[in-house]
Formats: C-alpha cells, structure tokens, sequence
C-alpha cells in the first residue's frame, strides 16, 4: 500500500523514544524537537549534548485488515548536537559526473556533482559554492543556489588536470573545504567528438599479420588524434576469444590456441605475436 506516514526516533546511549508519530500524515516529512517541549516529550534535549534520530515509514498492508499499520525498516541513525547554529560541516567530496568529455579539438565540459553536508550546522543551507583550480594554480569559483547539485563548466582545454573543492553556505557563514576532487578533461578512448564508438568500426579491426604452426601475428591501426579522448593514448590492450566456428586449418591439424590475454604496455606498440 502507500505509505500513510513516518515515525521519528530519538537515541542517547543506546535507548529509543518515538518522537513523533505521523500516522495518517503521508505529506509530513519534518519534525522538531526543542528542549521546552510540552507534553509528552517535554525536556528531552539538552544543550551541549549528542542524539541520534532515525526515521521509518507506515502503511496499511495488511490484505484482510486495512485498518492495521505495517512497518518499514528503519533508517540508518544520523547523529546531531544541540547547539546554537554555526556554519555548515564540510561538504562530502564532489564526484565526476559522466557527461565530463572533449567537446572539440580545443575545448573540453567537466560535470561535477556533490551532495549536502551531513549537518548544516543547525541554519539551512543557502548556497555552495564549487572552486576550481587548473593547472597554472589559476583558482575560479562557481556559486550557486541550495538546490543545486550539479555544475558543468565549459570551456576548458583538452588533457588538462583541473582540481574542484566545494564549501557549503548558512546564514553564519561557510563551511570548511570539501576533499579535492581531481578531473582530467578528456573521456574514454575510441569514441568521437559526439560520443560515437569510432575505434569499432571495421576499419579499426586487428588483422592477421603473421600465422605459423605456433604462432599467430596480430595487427591494428593506432588511434587518429580526433577520437584519443582528448589525452594522450598510454597503451592497448588485445584480447584472443574462442570463435563459434571451425577454425581454419592449414593441414590436418588445427591451430593450437594457448594464449588467452595479451596486454599491450607501450603506447607505441600496435602489433603483438600469440604463441
């Protein structure tokens, strides 16, 4: 069924309390706890001291009483201290986002992503700001709103290394600085400028280059400048499958297949010889 509403609980020293019991209130997803509460929760906080809460969800599951509430798993607990509101812890390491490539041969887009600090530091978050330093020590920033987390920046050169750090904003200030998260302005191998996988083309394919009764010489075309990804190409790497058909043969007898996978170092190499 759908959920019909969320319970809130407190920990301290390993003791549980329901907080809040939001049964029937499917659209309530925020609570607040104060040390002056009245009522059945009436001074459970204390000042300067650490709780951690978890949350589960209820619905009406049950097939034959619709009335009966089943519960979800619990969430795992998040720890907090009762304080007065400070800036923001640091934000997690950013990540690089999958849409990071070389967009022409002179300028290249990095995507980056990140989440919110695990405490906002008691003050809603009102902005990031994501800080990026290229190679010259040359450092820009990107601020943006409290909704966003993501940030693709354009106009950069190809094969650089680019370094990100992103800091979290409140009303009382900023965070410190996330961990350094470091992006090479380029993508994968083998694909075009519109992400096309160029090097599967039939032009690219290894040819027999050399067979013998214990060998066999394979060839391939190194890759063209247009589709390196944007960095410099560091080696290949040549793989040997079993075909799903007879293999030829020279005379009665069939070529010996004894090696499986052969790995390629340098990147000047574009030949390797099976034995």
């Amino acid at each position: 069924g759908e959920v019909s509403g969320y319970e809130l609980y407190i920990d301290e020293g390993g003791n549980s309390m329901l907080v809040y019991d939001g049964a029937g209130r499917p659209d309530a997803t925020e609570f607040t706890v104060r040390t002056n509460n009245i009522g059945q929760h009436s001074q459970i906080l204390e000042t300067g001291r650490q709780y951690s809460f978890k949350v589960r969800a209820i619905n009406n599951c049950d097939t034959v009483d619709f009335s009966k509430s089943c519960f979800g798993e619990f969430s795992r607990g998040q720890a907090f201290t009762v304080r007065e509101p400070r800036p923001p812890f640091p934000p997690p390491m950013p990540t690089r986002g999958a849409s990071t490539r070389v967009t022409s041969p002179t300028e290249a887009s990095i995507a980056v992503f990140w989440s919110p600090p695990v405490d906002n530091g008691g003050s809603p978050i009102t902005g990031y700001i994501l800080y990026m330093r290229d190679k010259d020590g040359t450092t820009t920033n990107h601020p943006v709103s409290d909704e966003t987390t993501f940030l693709e920046v354009d106009s950069l050169n190809p094969g650089e290394l680019y370094n990100f750090h992103l800091v979290a904003v409140n009303a009382l200030g900023k965070s410190g600085n996330s961990p350094v998260l470091s992006i090479l302005a380029a993508h994968h191998p083998g694909l075009s400028l519109s992400g096309y996988p160029e090097f599967s083309n039939l032009e690219y394919r290894p040819t027999i280059k050399d067979v013998q009764q214990d060998r066999v010489s394979v060839k391939w075309s190194p890759l063209p400048s247009e589709i390196t990804g944007g960095s410099h190409v560091t080696g290949f790497k040549l793989y040997m499958y079993e075909a799903n058909y007879p293999l030829a043969r020279v005379d009665a007898d069939p070529i010996n297949q004894e090696v499986q996978h052969l790995v390629i170092s340098s990147k000047e190499s574009v030949s390797g010889t099976f034995t």
